[in-house]
């Protein structure tokens, strides 16, 4: 199943990236939050999970803090293993000030300061918390977007669902529900990689087998195993599939292009 297409198909799981993707190497693509009238259908997106949590804060309409927290500890049995749990307090008036308590965290993103302004990666923060921290505080409406960037030396692909508190005046807290679809390692310098290496990557992104690699390129089958063990060791890569996976998501990362719901 694909979520949105311009030059690039890109699918909702990447769970099996390297057999399913198929992006033309050079091709930049990115994730950043789009408003939510630019996706046609919104069910083709999100995870179950985000179905589950939005009906039961429809039904339930957390009014408090503590409300928003039990409903959020309520929630936490209902979580895949690749999704994290955290409650903003967005009672202070800048987004830098808000507190965060980390409910549940599978994934660690390295979230131990308890306020948004400690963190270092200010930019990311700027770009794809902040805004829409403070557009949930003050419509009290619940957003789902679909995310990408580079945290903590990592390149990071996620859905988050946000959940208000149901309150008069603006939300007092806010609950971030994220699903991570991807998540790898930055790569320095990818320049290393040769021609020939990218384009052993590339068909085999497109699920081309060695042998089906060598005959594309004139290459004998053991040449392009030797290429792709090179490329690994380059990339410091513990198998092919991982390899494709950073090279696809460093070719991924430059210039904005977006999906959000």
């Amino acid at each position: 199943m694909y979520i949105r297409y311009r030059c690039v198909i890109f699918p909702a799981s990447l769970s099996v990236l390297p057999q399913i993707i198929a992006v033309h190497i050079g091709v930049a693509i990115d994730f950043s939050p789009l408003p939510i009238h630019l996706v046609c259908n919104l069910s083709i997106m999100r995870p179950d999970i985000f179905s589950y949590a939005l009906d039961k804060w429809k039904h339930e309409k957390p009014n408090c803090a503590e409300a928003l927290r039990k409903f959020a500890n309520d929630l936490k049995n209902a979580l895949g293993s690749t999704c994290n749990l955290v409650l903003y307090d967005v009672t202070f008036d800048l987004p830098p000030d808000y507190r965060i308590e980390v409910i549940t965290e599978n994934i660690c993103l390295g979230r131990e300061l308890p306020v948004l302004g400690l963190y270092p990666d200010q930019e990311f923060l700027s770009r794809n918390i902040y805004p829409y921290l403070l557009e949930v505080k003050h419509s009290k409406k619940f957003r789902v977007d679909a995310i990408r960037g580079r945290v903590l030396d990592n390149y990071i692909v996620y859905d988050r669902l946000l959940l208000p508190t149901c309150s008069t005046g603006a939300a007092e807290r806010i609950l971030s529900l994220t699903c991570m679809r991807l998540l790898l390692p930055t790569v320095a310098d990818l320049k290393r990689l040769t021609q020939r290496q990218q384009d052993i990557l590339f068909l085999v992104s497109q699920g081309l087998s060695s042998k089906e690699c060598a005959v594309e390129l004139g290459l004998s089958p053991r040449t392009v195993e030797h290429q792709l063990l090179a490329i690994r060791s380059k990339l410091g890569a513990k198998n092919v599939a991982h390899a494709v996976s950073i090279f696809v998501s460093h070719h991924g990362s430059s210039t904005p292009l977006g999906i959000s719901t």
